[in-house]
């Protein structure tokens, strides 16, 4: 089975990201909390982390291991649509599939 999972912001109800994961939810946040990835998520928890803030997180669903692409990818579009503004770099579903990078980076990049 897999989790999938939201992290918002402390005392409030803005939810900033959904994931999943086979850990324990403790264990995952503790991952998020020291990962160096640069990225919107590792922005915005440093800018938590500047507040004196910590992010919490909460189980959404629980879904077959095999399965669990299609649930994120859900969870992400669902979330979305109701006006939470997210801070996933893709569509869910792991890799870079629905990532689009800026005009600036693709300018670098080329």
């Amino acid at each position: 089975m897999v989790y999938i999972y939201s992290l918002s912001e402390q005392d409030s109800d803005k939810i900033r990201y959904v994931g999943k994961t086979k850990f324990e939810l403790k264990i995952r946040l503790k991952q998020h909390l020291y990962e160096k990835k640069k990225c919107y998520r590792y922005y915005w928890l440093q800018s938590l982390k500047r507040q004196g803030k910590q992010p919490e997180i909460e189980l959404i669903d629980i879904v077959p291991e095999n399965e669990w692409k299609f649930w994120e990818i859900h969870y992400i579009s669902l979330f979305q649509s109701w006006g939470f503004n997210l801070v996933n770099s893709t569509i869910g579903g792991e890799g870079i599939e629905g990532f689009n990078h800026s005009i600036e980076t693709k300018e670098k990049l080329r």
